[in-house]
């Protein structure tokens, strides 16, 4: 670096070293300080860049910031009012009790045991062909592995229009224009399951010294790649939700306009509860609604003393608690 100019003398970056620093201000306490400046006029904003002005929704009680001064405040004034300090409230100003019993607001019992049944799934859980918490689901999504989410269409439960049971006509795929019958549906993933349609081949049972054996399996399809099929003349048709004259909602063909009923089909277990016909190991309705129990005072031991003729002649001894 340098440390003369080209003239002979000291070169600025000297003079700038050789400059004392300047003083530190003397620390004045809170009486002494000075108010602090302002910094001025903030500089314009530059061109193209637009400034939303603040305003608050209507009904705020604290007005409107582009009011001028002096614009009367919806607030009444402080002291007055319910807002003077130990006014009592009437009974109109007082909050309202929350409603609990049955109402537009409030939860039924049943919402909210089937909300409470239904299985807590893990974050980043996606639901397949597989039962939730089978061996097989727990492969697909191993404990601390989060897989991408899936998006999906959003459908209201009482907008759903296919069950187990209907058919259905695919209208993609290598099957297009196929009917079959619905033998599962997963909300979850809104697809449905045709059987014996939309088939791909897989191995089970694959080892080391065997490749295992090659069977069919359905892949689910998405709800609209399937129509549902007018029972009337076996054609696709769309359908709308209406209500009958006695309240009752139901499927109505928009072609036809006939009702499409709902299937009725089997639980897991094979049963049909329309169709069962009691055995003669099974218990009736009447029977399991019968009221037996008669309630008492006496213990189960003393119960069954009375029935069976013990009769008790001992008696108990005396017992002190300090």
């Amino acid at each position: 670096m340098r440390t003369t100019a080209p003239g002979g003398g000291p070169s600025r970056h000297a003079l700038r070293r050789q400059r004392p620093p300047p003083p530190l201000p003397a620390r004045r306490s809170g009486s002494q300080r000075a108010p602090r400046r302002s910094a001025g006029p903030l500089p314009p904003f530059p061109r193209g860049l637009r400034v939303r002005p603040f305003r608050r929704p209507a009904g705020d009680p604290r007005g409107d910031p582009r009011d001028p001064p002096g614009h009367p405040s919806p607030l009444p004034p402080p002291g007055t009012g319910r807002h003077r300090p130990g006014a009592a409230r009437t009974r109109a100003q007082l909050p309202k009790p929350r409603r609990l019993g049955p109402g537009p607001g409030a939860m039924r019992l049943s919402a909210l045991l089937a909300r409470v049944a239904q299985p807590v799934m893990p974050r980043g859980y996606r639901r397949g062909m597989n039962r939730p918490g089978s061996l097989a689901d727990k492969r697909r999504n191993p404990p601390g592995i989060r897989r991408r989410p899936v998006l999906l269409e959003p459908i209201a439960d009482d907008d759903w229009h296919l069950f187990c049971g209907d058919t259905v006509e695919i209208l993609i795929g290598h099957h297009k224009g196929r009917q079959g019958k619905v033998n599962q549906v997963i909300r979850e993933r809104n697809w449905v399951v045709v059987e014996g349609l939309n088939t791909h081949f897989r191995y089970i049972g694959r080892t080391e010294d065997h490749y295992g054996t090659m069977i069919p399996s359905e892949a689910p399809l998405l709800h609209d790649q399937v129509t549902l099929v007018d029972p009337t003349d076996r054609k696709p048709t769309t359908i709308e939700w209406r209500y009958t004259e006695e309240g009752e909602r139901v499927r109505v063909s928009t072609r036809t306009g006939r009702i499409i009923p709902k299937p009725e089909f089997p639980r897991p277990d094979g049963i049909v509860p329309e169709q069962w016909i009691d055995g003669p190991k099974d218990t009736s309705v009447e029977a399991a609604l019968e009221r037996t129990y008669v309630p008492s005072l006496r213990t189960l031991g003393e119960e069954v003393m009375e029935k069976m003729g013990i009769v008790e002649t001992r008696r108990p001894r005396k017992v002190y608690w300090y």
